[in-house]
């Protein structure tokens, strides 16, 4: 074995080294990091801690893009459902795009509501409600349903619910189309 270099009597050791002449006189190397190797860690870790935030941004934006989807699809299953329990009323729910939200009828108070009034209600209370769960899509467009005979003696029925996307800006619309039985209107 060879015996460890030595500098004014004292032996020589790869961790006591930082870029001395006796050191490198003696082959030994420094070990440990120097700025450049922080550097260049640094700046790889950076890279990496900004491509991680910018995956969370996005991961963010499409939770909330699914939470709008959800909530959108909730109140077209709510409309469709107040169709269906009014029969009788059914082309009474006919909302073309555009009409502004129809007012509270006077029953609404009573709650003794003819099968017209009870649509006229169910309407203005959906329409509210889809005015403070989604945000106004681009243009002024508005929930529209149309209700229609089909085959078979069953109504039919074709509610379109627009929206916008926050940040985007972009208008996004879903539709439900739904067969009520009973008699078409």
């Amino acid at each position: 074995m060879t015996a460890a270099p030595e500098h004014r009597g004292r032996a020589l050791d790869r961790a006591a080294c930082h870029h001395t002449a006796p050191c490198r006189a003696a082959g030994l190397r420094p070990r440990g990091f120097g700025l450049v190797e922080v550097l260049a860690t640094l700046a790889i870790a950076g890279v990496g801690l900004l491509g991680q935030a910018l995956l969370l941004q996005h991961c963010l934006a499409a939770e909330s893009a699914a939470l709008r989807r959800t909530q959108a699809s909730a109140l077209l299953a709510a409309l469709a459902e107040r169709i269906r329990a009014n029969a009788a009323a059914r082309a009474d729910y006919a909302l073309p795009a555009g009409t502004p939200i129809p007012a509270l009828p006077a029953c609404a108070a009573t709650a003794t509501c003819t099968p017209a009034e009870t649509a006229a209600l169910d309407l203005a209370q959906w329409r509210a409600q889809v005015a403070t769960t989604l945000p106004a899509p681009p243009g002024g467009e508005s929930p529209s349903v149309e209700v229609a005979a089909a085959a078979g003696g069953v109504a039919h029925a074709l509610i379109t619910l627009p929206w916008a996307e926050p940040g985007t800006g972009a208008a996004t619309s879903m539709s439900l189309s739904v067969l009520l039985p009973g008699p078409a209107p």
